[in-house]
């Protein structure tokens, strides 16, 4: 297959970290392997998912949409009545003769049907360039490189956003409160478990002694109290190990206590930095949705893809209130309080102006350029004219190919089959195995060339349509 290919799976963004870690990985670094999410399913994956994965901002891609595979799958779903109680082999009988019939008799069949129609698909997008043209200068963009400028920075903010949101740098001082607070209740949780076990032994000896009726001595075996006891112990061992080498880094030669200044000081940045990541969080997903609904509002997008958009954002409305819940925690805490935030409003929002906290925000993403509406609906189509330039130009390449082939391959058929029928020379044995496999040649061609008729009149129609627009060669090569 060659090198810099793309693959298009549903959740490509997630097996190319798979394929990475395989043993397979090296070779698809060296081949230039991209793994890629279709159009249709990757409108339910997040922004930052498909600024790195969506087909359409690939260069060199075409309007290829990757939903081959499913459209084929759907088609063969009819198998499923006919073969669901059929042995093993009659099932996989049945399935093989299904894609080879669609093979001989559909997929060749609308091979020009396919190519005409993405070449007019593509024309009819171009019909839109003097209105894109327009957008762009009511933007105030002189060039379309300013758009792809405009997805690195994009790609940029939503990548140090989702990795805020998983953890924040935390300073020494943090890292120290939190080791102490560690080492405190690793400390009371041993003391209160050593009581457990405690009362536990005296139950148990009052227990023999009673059933006994002597003073014998008892000695307990091992209980669940005991092994927690010995992990617990354990655990503020490591504590106060990590602890000491955290006040030998830090050069503190007195261990703070609830009351230091240094302590609250640095319990303050704890709550300070657990706030920042909470509203990082909120925040990405936000902004996720609402350029999500963006996508969902513009024109041109089909029933269909607004329903699969509509339920992916439903269910990604429970992440948004789990954010939510966490962040109005970290707000609470902070000193002075932040602002209570309403889940409902939040799911209401449809423009990111709306959304106050994104000013309290060190991103401040509403005030970038690339945030606004009009901005990324022109961005947009932009890339869609960029992709359709690409596919008229693939076209060009294989309708020619297309054409070159159903001619050589029709000469090819007739010239094999005339050396088959060809007797002189041959035995009888190599006459009659060379007549039988004529006769299966001459059925393929003939199955084949049934075909080329209607390929070339709907090329022809193409070129009669669209007239010098379309610069696709019907000469074979």
């Amino acid at each position: 297959f060659g090198v810099d290919i793309g693959v298009g799976y549903d959740i490509g963004c997630h097996f190319c970290t798979t394929l990475d870690k395989s043993e397979l990985g090296p070779k698809a670094r060296e081949a230039r392997l991209r793994c890629l999410v279709g159009s249709f399913h990757g409108h339910a994956h997040n922004r930052l998912c498909q600024v790195c994965f969506l087909a359409l901002y690939v260069k060199g891609l075409g309007i290829e949409d990757l939903e081959g595979c499913e459209r084929r799958f759907s088609r063969s779903n009819a198998l499923a009545g006919c073969s669901r109680r059929a042995s093993r082999f009659h099932r996989q009988q049945e399935i093989t003769g299904y894609f080879k019939h669609m093979d001989d008799y559909d997929v060749y069949a609308s091979l020009a049907t396919f190519l005409c129609s993405n070449y007019e698909q593509s024309l009819k997008i171009l019909d839109d360039e003097p209105i894109v043209r327009q957008m762009m200068r009511d933007e105030d963009v002189v060039d379309g490189e300013e758009f792809v400028q405009a997805l690195a920075d994009e790609t940029v903010y939503l990548q140090e956003l989702w990795k805020s949101s998983k953890k924040a740098e935390d300073t020494p001082e943090t890292r120290y409160q939190r080791a102490l607070t560690c080492e405190s209740s690793a400390h009371l949780f041993c003391l209160y478990l050593t009581r457990v076990c405690r009362a536990k032994v005296t139950a148990c000896r009052a227990a023999v002694r009673q059933s006994r009726s002597d003073d014998a001595a008892f000695t307990p075996g091992k209980t669940k109290a005991d092994m927690a006891l010995r992990h617990a112990l354990e655990k503020r061992e490591r504590s106060a190990m990590a602890l000491a080498d955290i006040e030998q880094e830090l050069g503190i030669t007195t261990r703070w206590t609830p009351t230091s200044p240094s302590y609250i000081a640095a319990k303050e940045e704890a709550r300070s930095l657990e706030y920042q990541r909470a509203l990082d969080r909120l925040e990405l997903l936000v902004v996720e949705r609402l350029f999500e609904l963006t996508k969902m509002n513009q024109s041109g997008t089909g029933y269909k893809m607004r329903k699969h958009i509509a339920k992916s954002l439903q269910a990604r409305s429970k992440a948004v209130r789990s954010a939510v819940a966490k962040y109005n925690a970290a707000a609470a805490a902070v000193t002075p309080p932040r602002d209570h935030v309403d889940i409902e409003q939040v799911l209401e929002y449809a423009f990111l102006a709306d959304f106050d906290l994104l000013r309290h925000s060190h991103h401040e993403v509403h005030r970038q350029y690339w945030a606004r509406p009009a901005y990324r609906a022109v961005m947009n189509r932009w890339f869609r004219l960029e992709r359709a330039r690409e596919e008229i130009k693939r076209l060009d390449v294989e309708i020619r190919r297309f054409v070159t082939w159903m001619r050589d391959e029709s000469v090819f058929l007739h010239k094999r089959e005339r050396e088959l029928r060809w007797t002189e020379g041959k035995t009888e044995q190599q006459v009659e195995d060379d007549h039988a496999l004529a006769v299966h040649l001459a059925e393929y061609r003939e199955r084949r060339g049934r075909f080329e008729q209607s390929h070339m009149m709907r090329l022809h129609t193409l070129k009669r349509r669209w007239g010098t627009r379309c610069t696709a060669s019907l000469t074979p090569g």
